[in-house]
């Protein structure tokens, strides 16, 4: 590339880093704690969605580093995954990432397979990410995670606008119902999740149905 196209390039890159990797704001007056009366039945639905497929792009920022990926294919069968993430950003080329909440496998661009019982401390040793994977498979359907205390807040819509759990603040937006016809259910298409060491934000591009 020329040098007088170099910089700008560079420059734009970092703005775009940036953009996708804005704190979001704290609820406000727009949102409630009040449940919408038919938030059992949506929440049983988004659990029930248990089976699907999604691609997008992600960005990562932590103290010491700012990072964006793209994610080829996130694809979700129970409790067991299969995320494929690339990114020229961090050198990582197509990293997989297989398993379960109990135990994970990485396989590398150069092909080389790291396996751990403790998916966070694999992802956080191997990517240098902070990524709560198996809450994350919740929340980006736009529910909490399981097992844990949490607090929701609902926008004027009545949508999930924020959850408060183990220690992060989900915020989401652009809400879409799946599918052609709007018969599936309603899942966001971007969320930022933050806690005090870490922000991890996801644009959701495409979700799918798995059979």
């Amino acid at each position: 590339m020329p040098v007088r196209h170099l910089l700008p390039a560079v420059l734009l890159s970092s703005l775009l880093l940036q953009a996708c990797v804005t704190a979001p704001p704290p609820p406000d007056q727009d949102h409630t704690r009040t449940v919408p009366s038919d938030w059992a039945d949506r929440q049983q639905r988004l659990a029930d969605f248990n089976q699907w497929s999604l691609q997008g792009k992600i960005a990562v920022r932590q103290s010491d580093r700012n990072d964006t990926g793209v994610v080829r294919s996130w694809d979700q069968s129970g409790e067991e995954f299969s995320l494929t993430v690339s990114s020229s950003f961090m050198g990582m080329g197509s990293t997989r990432l297989e398993g379960t909440p109990d135990y994970l496998t990485i396989t590398t661009p150069n092909g080389e397979q790291l396996f751990s019982e403790d998916p966070e401390g694999l992802i956080r040793q191997a990517l240098g990410w902070e990524l709560p994977i198996a809450a994350l498979a919740y929340w980006v359907r736009g529910m909490p995670a399981p097992g844990d205390d949490h607090e929701l807040y609902f926008d004027d819509q009545g949508r999930l606008g924020y959850v408060v759990q183990s220690g992060w603040e989900i915020y989401y937006e652009n809400h879409q119902p799946l599918g052609d016809n709007g018969e599936g259910p309603v899942l966001p298409r971007r969320l930022t999740a933050s806690n005090d060491d870490a922000l991890v934000r996801l644009v959701v591009t495409g979700w799918e149905k798995a059979d």
